[in-house]
């Protein structure tokens, strides 16, 4: 196989693409693989990794240290990452670095938007992986990871995306490298797994383009960061998910609940601009109990809900606060399921906070 430059794949790239229609589950072809499936190794780059592109094409340019920047050339693209820490036990992996940076962007390319899934599987599948950097895309980007031993989003770590997804349940991918198929996906981790996605006081994270998400799932979620979205946000605890999006509202069904007891746990700010005429914005936090109770908590001193247009709220913009019910506001208008779901008994625990839409809590 002959070995072509990243300048040169892009080229024979868009002119393959022109001549071929795009099918979601398009795959890089062959001859374009020394670049765009097989990186060079971890250096000095940002992601303290290497990189092996699972389905379709990307591009990596790892030239600059501790700067790199990813590309994808369809509208969807998975990457598994191996850490470079092996270690067994310890703390978080420092898989991005506090000053450096990891930007995402969609190729030129006839697609309109791209959703990037970047699987990071640790030697030891126990331990978090952290984010002390910077990660930034282009508005038709939205970035997802996912760490079995969950993710850390520390102090430091600022995030600026078109859209974002955290999680410690494995997204499910078919054989075609779909994993998003439509506004809808499903998210699984492994049985009796506590992994969290933790959110560090000081994190900033923001999602500004209108339309854009946030969210997280996991067994366990803690959000003391800055949440910004000109969208919604929804933050999950639970083993397994089915979620739907759809003009700013969530339908999210947990198959499988979480036996962790303080479930959510939110003590940041989650917020956003208000919604304008005819759109949706939503903040949703949900905790579905598997077989023991589990809690929803918001703490004092934490911020929910969307900016206040002039002196009044406007309608469209809420806070769903679900313990043990399903939510299906995107295919019913309604924000809870008629019944409540799980094996286990689930309770909101809200205390004086700043809440700047009207709530909605079962």
């Amino acid at each position: 196989m002959a070995v072509i430059g990243a300048a040169a794949s892009r080229q024979v790239l868009a002119m393959l693409l022109a001549r071929r229609p795009l099918a979601a589950g398009w795959l890089a072809p062959a001859l374009l693989g020394a670049s765009l499936l097989a990186p060079a190794p971890l250096c000095a780059q940002a992601f303290q990794g290497t990189p092996a592109t699972q389905s379709g094409a990307v591009d990596y340019d790892r030239s600059t240290p501790g700067v790199e920047a990813i590309t994808s050339f369809t509208p969807q693209a998975v990457i598994n990452w191996t850490p470079g820490d092996t270690a067994s036990g310890g703390g978080p992996i420092d898989f991005l670095p506090a000053g450096t940076v990891a930007t995402f962007g969609k190729g030129d390319v006839p697609i309109p938007t791209t959703t990037i899934l970047n699987r990071i599987i640790a030697a030891d599948q126990t331990r978090a992986i952290g984010f002390y950097g910077a990660v930034e895309s282009s508005a038709d980007t939205a970035v997802w990871f996912y760490a079995p031993g969950g993710i850390l989003i520390g102090s430091t770590a600022s995030f600026s995306v078109g859209s974002l997804l955290l999680t410690a349940n494995d997204p499910v991918v078919d054989g075609q490298g779909n994993f998003l198929f439509g506004g809808s996906y499903s998210l699984a981790a492994a049985s009796g797994s506590t992994a969290a996605v933790r959110i560090a006081p000081g994190a900033q994270i923001t999602a500004s383009n209108a339309n854009s998400y946030v969210v997280a799932v996991a067994p366990r979620i803690d959000q003391g960061g800055a949440i910004t979205v000109n969208g919604s946000a929804a933050l999950v605890a639970a083993e397994a998910v089915d979620i739907s999006y759809n003009a700013g509202l969530f339908d999210i069904t947990a198959t499988i609940g979480t036996d962790v007891g303080a479930a959510v746990t939110h003590n940041g700010s989650t917020t956003g601009p208000a919604a304008a005429a005819g759109e949706s914005h939503r903040i949703y936090l949900m905790a579905m109990p598997k077989n023991d109770a589990v809690t929803l908590l918001v703490t004092g001193g934490g911020n929910l809900g969307f900016d206040v247009a002039g002196a009044a709220n406007v309608q469209g913009n809420t806070v769903v606060l679900s313990a043990g019910h399903d939510i299906t506001e995107a295919s019913t208008g309604a924000p809870f399921a008629e019944t409540p779901g799980g094996g286990g008994s689930a309770s909101v625990i809200l205390n004086a906070a700043a809440y700047t839409s009207a709530v909605a809590a079962r």
